[in-house]
């Protein structure tokens, strides 16, 4: 695994802290960018052995650093942090003479979780196999059997709280926190180019046979009728803005992937967005597609 070292920097605004009132929003930044945090708390996400720089943008003056689980990551008073084992940490900043105290959680996260510093992705290995994809019944997606390499794949759709605090991007049409957004291909797109640009890993868009093998759950199939369960109500989230990962995942451990909106596929990308089509278990939808929501792949 390569070890990581990265800076970070906590930004507290100047009128609050020199009142000695709790700050009401705390920015984080990195070297792309500022990425506003909404709340006292910052997220940040490591694996062991990365490091990163914490740095107060106010230093005027005397603070001191605390980490109230030492075993989970190291924390020295420059501010320096180190992923040692799995688990959660708080880290606090106190100052001299005032009565703020500002507050970091950390997350020493598994490797298959994919971290983007303020967010990450929690991620599932696929192994290959083959299968017959499409269905009888349908025109558009014929039975065919196809060959599946193995592939890694994200567990939830994507969700604000990764759009805007793990890649700082910024769309118009967010729902609220932690819900699946739906996005327009152009938007899919560069999320997926950002998720590479920040993390160096190949991320893409699933495959249409892909994504039906992941759904119907690889090698670990129990011959579902949906994604998971041959029940309806164990999967339908009841409308199109709803918390991931709340319902049953199928048998690879993959959420939501009945029901609710259609997802993008790499396919899509071959067709251009004015004529898109979708997957649904377990045909593809022929209608064209304007937005659907985005779950990412990454090449072993």
């Amino acid at each position: 695994m390569i070890m990581k070292s990265r800076h970070i920097v906590l930004l507290f605004p100047l009128a609050l802290l020199l009142s000695c009132r709790q700050p009401d929003t705390i920015e984080l930044t990195d070297p792309s960018g500022p990425v506003p945090l909404l709340g006292i708390e910052h997220n940040i996400y490591l694996h062991v052995g990365d490091k990163e720089t914490l740095t107060l943008a106010y230093t005027g003056r005397e603070h001191t650093w605390a980490i109230d689980k030492p075993e989970i990551a190291s924390l020295d008073q420059s501010g320096n942090l180190v992923g040692k084992a799995l688990g959660d940490a708080i880290v606090t900043v106190t100052y001299k003479g005032m009565s703020d105290v500002v507050t970091c959680r950390v997350h020493v996260v598994p490797d298959d979780y994919i971290s983007l510093r303020m967010a990450c992705v929690p991620t599932v290995w696929v192994e290959g196999g083959t299968f017959v994809k499409g269905h009888a019944d349908y025109e558009a997606n014929p039975l065919e059997e196809v060959t599946v390499p193995s592939f890694r794949m994200a567990v939830c759709k994507m969700t604000r709280n990764v759009i805007s605090n793990g890649l700082g991007y910024q769309m118009s049409s967010l729902p609220d926190e932690g819900v699946a957004v739906t996005m327009t291909y152009s938007q899919a797109r560069e999320i997926v180019r950002l998720v590479s640009q920040k993390t160096g890993l190949k991320c893409r868009f699933p495959t249409d046979a892909e994504w039906e093998w992941a759904a119907r759950g690889g090698k670990l199939s129990k011959g579902y009728r949906y994604a998971g369960s041959n029940n309806e109500a164990d999967l339908d989230q009841g409308s199109f803005g709803y918390q991931v990962g709340t319902k049953m995942p199928n048998e690879l451990g993959l959420y939501d992937m009945s029901f609710g909106p259609a997802e993008w596929i790499s396919e899509d990308m071959q067709a251009g967005a004015s004529d898109a089509k979708v997957t649904e278990p377990w045909v593809r939808n022929t209608s064209a597609l304007k937005t659907g929501t985005l779950r990412l792949v990454f090449n072993p």
